[in-house]
């Protein structure tokens, strides 16, 4: 079940990383609408 971790650890970090460049996307979007 070696390869079972290494899926599951791979799509953790993918969704972390997701999750960070959708809370960067965010913020840019709320100085953009602020400022306009």
């Amino acid at each position: 079940s070696a390869s079972w971790d290494e899926e599951v650890s791979g799509s953790s970090l993918g969704w972390e990383e997701f999750n960070t460049n959708f809370g960067r996307m965010r913020e840019a979007w709320r100085d953009a609408k602020s400022k306009s």
